[in-house]
């Protein structure tokens, strides 16, 4: 899963879909219980935001995204 959302954003950095990964999805929570991978995603530039309807969400700018 981590080698997915590591290649969908590198093959396609302007994609907002693989930019925003909402932490209450069954694969993402499953992902984020693994030792480690919350660390890995914010040192990729991931932050901790939440949208208007206040669901949280791990989302990569727009700046970090293109690197």
């Amino acid at each position: 899963m981590l080698t997915t959302i590591v290649t969908n954003i590198s093959s396609q950095p302007e994609e907002q879909k693989f930019r925003k990964l909402r932490v209450s999805n069954a694969k993402i929570a499953a992902l984020l219980a693994v030792p480690g991978a919350t660390e890995l995603l914010r040192a990729a530039g991931f932050e901790d935001t939440t949208d208007e309807a206040g669901v949280a969400f791990l989302a990569l700018t727009e700046s970090d995204a293109s690197r």
